[in-house]
């Protein structure tokens, strides 16, 4: 059983998948897994999790975990951002418009 801990309410089952998706994005992105690295996650957790339906259900491949990084996260980063530069007494903004790769 897995509480919610800002309601201390159970979680639903689609929110215990949401909570593992999500869980699986940053880790994704923080260890700098490629978006094709997912793709054949939902049968390896259902395969080393037989007996656990979140496992059964876990959907995220490539594409969506893409999408989730990227529209999940991005606002939220996004917002922290501003806040740091807001709390700052002075900004510098650069933009490097070199188009030398490497």
């Amino acid at each position: 059983m897995v509480f919610n801990n800002s309601t201390d309410r159970v979680l639903t089952h689609e929110e215990n998948i949401t909570r593992a998706e999500c869980y699986w994005a940053m880790a994704a992105a923080q260890l700098g897994f490629s978006y094709d690295s997912s793709q054949n996650i939902p049968e390896l957790f259902a395969s080393m999790f037989p007996d656990s339906k979140v496992a059964a259900d876990y959907a995220m491949k490539d594409r969506k975990l893409s999408y989730v990084v990227s529209h999940g996260t991005g606002s939220f980063f996004i917002r922290e951002l501003i806040k740091d530069v807001l709390k700052a007494p002075a900004y510098l903004l650069l933009f490097d418009e070199t188009t030398i790769v490497g």
